[in-house]
Order: C-alpha cells, then structure tokens, then sequence
C-alpha cells in the first residue's frame, strides 16, 4: 500500500509517493457533463443593521426572454444614524459571457420606479458600488429583478450575488 501526500511547491503540482516527488497527470477521456451546483446562505439571524428578508432568489427563465419579478425581495435598515447611504451591485458577471449588468433592479421605499436599473458589476466595473440612495433612520426597501436573458446564454445555472453596503 503507498502512502501518498499532496503538496505544493511553488507552482509546482506534484505527488510524493512513498517518499518520491513525481509530477501529477490528469487526463480525460470523455467530456465532462454539466454539474449542477448550489449554494445556501442564510440571512443572520441577529443582524440589527442591515438585512435581507430572502436567502436566496430564483429566477427561471428562456435564452432571448426577458422575466421579472416583483418584490423579489426586502433590504431592510434598522438604525437611529442620520445621514447614511445605501451602495449596492452585483459581485460577478455570471459564466459564458453572460453579463452580470442584465440583471436589472428596481428599489424603492414606496412606489416602483418607472423603469429599472441594470446592477453595477463589481467585478468588471471599476471595483466600485452605485449608490442606491441617502437617507437616514429606518427604511425598508422592495427589490424589483428583472433579467434579461441574452439568445446566445447555454441552458444552465447561473449565479451572482447582489451586495448591499451602508456607508455614514
């Protein structure tokens, strides 16, 4: 039986088998399948300052569609702080050239915005967020998606994270 430890060195990907340093070799035979992958996050319980009311939200839709959905979820802000301002965007384009700013929103404290406005792609936008509003004390704002769903996209799972930052 051998005894086989992975380590790294430098760039180097190699494997010690019983105490020898050979270099390691993948190979495929056949072309990988989609996998699917998902991912979880529960909102904290014990935020006090800033929150979503949805872990998660998802949204089916068709290459060359357009689908939104209402409400999809809350970002609530509890806090006595005068003058603050809520920044948000999206942390990442999705896969496959499949662009992060084709997922619009539309937040507000009241009543809908006319239209909706595609999210800031940190990423690829400058590394920084837009501005979604000043304010101050305790709001609770509705998110509106709408994702425009190019023809091109490959059938599949996409993700991004939306990212909410208060600043004061």
């Amino acid at each position: 039986m051998a005894r086989i430890n992975r380590e790294a060195r430098g760039s180097a990907d190699e494997v010690a088998v019983n105490g020898q340093i050979r270099q390691t070799v993948v190979a495929q035979a056949t072309a990988q399948k989609a996998v699917r992958v998902e991912a979880n996050v529960s909102p904290n319980p014990n935020a006090t300052l800033l929150y979503s009311d949805q872990p998660i939200v998802t949204i089916n839709a068709t290459a060359g569609t357009t689908v939104a959905v209402p409400c999809a979820y809350h970002v609530n802000i509890k806090t006595a702080t005068l003058n603050w301002q809520l920044k948000h965007g999206v942390s990442n384009d999705f896969a496959g050239g499949f662009i992060g700013s084709n997922l619009a929103n539309n937040s507000y404290l009241l009543t809908p915005n006319p239209t909706s406005t595609p999210f800031v792609v940190y990423q690829t936008d400058g590394g920084v967020w837009a501005a979604l509003q000043a304010n101050s004390g305790t709001k609770t704002y509705c998110v509106d998606l709408t994702i425009k769903v190019p023809v091109a996209v490959a059938g599949g799972m996409y993700s991004t994270n939306a990212v909410y930052t208060l600043y004061w």
